[in-house]
């Protein structure tokens, strides 16, 4: 793989996001139950998803989490090692 000709150079204006307005869509917008582009999709690397494309949302965080509470209550019982 070559090394990118901006390797080690400061980041340029349109690399940036706005960091308020993502924090805002992930509160604000949500997600269509039914719509595939909607969906939370993971990855070896984790999610694969944006709070702009309604696909990383915190409906999408308190669904997993409520998915997930049972077995992690399951394996966190208190004195096991």
């Amino acid at each position: 793989m070559a090394i990118h000709n901006r390797a080690g150079q400061p980041a340029q204006q349109s690399d940036l996001i706005n960091v308020a307005q993502l924090t805002a869509q992930y509160y604000v917008l949500k997600p269509e139950a039914g719509n595939a582009e909607h969906a939370v999709k993971f990855g070896t690397s984790g999610h694969r998803g944006s709070a702009g494309r309604h696909s990383f949302n915190e409906p999408h965080i308190l669904a997993i989490a409520h998915f997930n509470e049972p077995h992690i209550l399951a394996i966190d019982r208190p004195g096991d090692c």
